[in-house]
């Protein structure tokens, strides 16, 4: 970003002006209601584009001005326009590489099952474009997992990373397989067997892949055939995904939006959300991210379903630095550049955007413990973090020695993914 400096800095209240602007175009865009007069300064304007970029939420906010006949600051509609113009060709080559994928599917006799951002852009995005993704994810079952990639090889993609297989476990593969084609444009694809995966899922719930598989639904995606999860399943998946697999830190803004449009346009039996949720033991996550959905666009009938899964009021209070409706937890990161950027201060580079997001450093952990339902699985949890199961890490470091397991304990305790070990020559 290519900013000039200016005599007036960009202050803490001009970025929580912008915010506040920016919800309140989100939450209008939601609930399909144009958004009444906005009053900003050229200095609270001028962000709302980078704070749009930054949660890829550019052609939402485009949209919602035009469609409000808001008058803001010519460079600011110049500014998103661009954005929005990007984004419509990005779409373009998605769908082109997308029909391609589904064609090879169908071609080896595989209905690929499209969840998270494909399946919700044509389903309740009332137009694509204004769903940005990075990547197609498909769920795979165990035994089209390996026609599936050499499908996908065969119109050109090629599998990313170290493991050409993905490490399978009981029940199925734990982990993806990432596939991605040279091709501009083509993106990643990313072959799941599990529609959320990890040691949490394992270790601390009883959620249902098989009956979760069972009600998949029938989806009709560029004219070709597919399939994807009940609203109900992809409910409580979307928050899973959202409170457990990104830590509330990535792409957070964007999938609540996912959230408030899933419930606004599906019918939703919340009763057996609340069921389904408590059932599998992850009722606190769900009801983190339901909760935080409500407060940013209101969820019709959600209430009484929120009150069954609410955790105790001591876990309430700890969680309250996630659940409350302005979003502190998800502008800190962005305030950090951004005020480097619109203000004459320097940057602090121990102040990174990095340390700012929840899914790095120890305190990932406390919020994954305190999403956790039951007492007994959080010491199950604890105990698994400080000796994992031998099969997992083996497919995780690659070995399974002493070695290994110092390695894990030593990343786990600074908060880091594991990686693989790599063999010292």
């Amino acid at each position: 970003m290519n900013v000039e400096r200016r005599e007036k800095s960009y202050t803490k209240e001009d970025f929580n002006s912008s915010i506040d602007i920016l919800l309140r175009l989100i939450k209008d865009w939601v609930n399909g209601v144009p958004t009444a007069s906005v009053h900003a300064s050229d200095l609270q304007w001028e962000v709302l584009p980078e704070l749009a970029r930054r949660i890829d939420l550019t052609p939402v906010v485009y949209r919602q001005l035009k469609a409000s006949n808001i008058h803001a600051p010519e460079p600011v509609m110049v500014n998103l326009k661009n954005g929005y113009l990007n984004e419509s060709v990005n779409l373009m080559k998605r769908e082109a590489a997308l029909a391609r994928v589904i064609q090879a599917m169908n071609g080896q006799g595989i209905v690929p099952v499209f969840f998270k951002g494909a399946a919700f852009a044509y389903t309740v995005y009332p137009d694509p474009v204004c769903r940005t993704m990075g990547d197609i994810d498909l769920w795979i079952s165990e035994s089209d997992m390996v026609p599936a990639q050499k499908a996908l090889e065969r119109i050109g993609y090629v599998c990313k990373g170290e493991r050409a297989q993905p490490l399978r476990l009981e029940g199925g593969y734990e982990q993806d397989v990432q596939m991605f084609c040279t091709r501009p444009g083509t993106g990643l694809v990313e072959l799941h067997g599990f529609v959320v995966a990890g040691g949490w899922m394992r270790y601390t719930t009883a959620f249902d892949q098989t009956s979760i598989r069972e009600r998949l639904v029938p989806l009709v995606v560029l004219g070709r055939h597919a399939l994807t999860l009940s609203p109900e399943d992809a409910v409580i998946q979307l928050a899973l995904h959202i409170a457990v697999s990104h830590q509330m830190s990535v792409h957070m803004m964007r999938s609540l939006m996912d959230t408030a449009l899933l419930c606004r346009h599906s019918c939703i039996d919340w009763e057996l959300v609340a069921s389904r949720a408590l059932a599998w033991k992850v009722a606190t996550a769900t009801w983190l991210v339901l909760r935080l959905a409500r407060d940013m666009a209101g969820l019709a009938g959600a209430d009484t379903t929120l009150q069954r899964l609410a955790p105790p009021r001591w876990k309430k209070r700890l969680l309250s630095v996630w659940v409350n409706a302005h979003g502190d937890w998800l502008w800190k990161q962005h305030w950090l550049s951004i005020r480097s950027a619109f203000s004459d201060e320097p940057r602090n580079p121990s102040m990174t955007e990095r340390h700012a997001h929840l899914n790095h450093g120890p305190l990932r952990f406390v919020l994954l413990l305190l999403l956790i339902d039951r007492a007994a699985d959080v010491c199950r949890m604890i105990a698994r973090g400080i000796w994992p199961d031998r099969i997992w890490l083996l497919g995780r470091c690659g070995k399974a020695d002493i070695q290994a397991r110092l390695y894990y304990l030593g990343e786990a305790v600074r908060g880091k993914v594991v990686g693989r070990i790599k063999n010292k020559s």
